[in-house]
């Protein structure tokens, strides 16, 4: 049984050590089916280091990401809601992580679940993730008729000729739920619901 994850993160900065998540979205999809969706919005742990260029690319205020819930609550309801799809002691149990340009992402994530004071982050996911964004490029790479304006995930996806709403990049729901399209077109197959 193939379980993937599909996953997007908004954060307060570059750096997973000195920066947090402000919003998570996955997809949980099961042989290719999407079992769930989840968004989360997370007050970051490290208040004092927000990067304010961040926020501006998310879209959202310092103001707004304070007044999320605490990330050790999203954590613990982050971890039961996983309990549902993987048992955290099988190893061969786990998520297969897919996303653009992802190792931000899981660096991200699994700093999270560190700050949480939880170790156990690869109880639930497998390593290595699955970059959608090195698809593409091996793609424009070995397709001279692939030719993206730049290596974006919407550019992508506009030259894959997926259509989607403009101006929602950089909200995690709307880049993960992208994400998987861009994915399934890149290797010829029709994404179930």
């Amino acid at each position: 049984m193939a379980k993937v994850m599909y996953l997007d993160t908004e954060t307060t900065g570059l750096d997973p050590f000195k920066h947090d998540i402000h919003e998570l979205a996955m997809i949980v999809e099961i042989d290719g089916l999407v079992m769930d969706r989840h968004q989360f919005f997370i007050r970051p742990f490290n208040v004092n280091d927000i990067d304010p260029r961040a926020l501006e690319v998310s879209g959202v205020t310092k103001e707004k990401i304070l007044a999320y819930r605490d990330p050790r609550l999203i954590h613990a309801g982050l971890v039961r809601w996983l309990a549902r799809w993987v048992d955290k002691y099988d190893r061969t149990d786990k998520f297969w992580i897919i996303g653009y340009n992802i190792r931000f992402d899981v660096d991200f994530l699994s700093q999270f679940w560190i700050k949480a004071g939880d170790s156990y982050f690869g109880s639930y996911f497998r390593r290595p993730a699955i970059d959608v964004m090195s698809l593409a490029l091996t793609k424009s790479l070995m397709d001279h008729g692939f030719n993206p304006v730049d290596h974006k995930l919407t550019s992508i996806a506009r030259e894959l000729g997926i259509e989607f709403e403009a101006g929602r990049a950089h909200e995690a729901f709307f880049d993960v739920v992208l994400t998987r399209e861009v994915f399934y077109k890149l290797l010829d197959r029709t994404p179930a619901s």
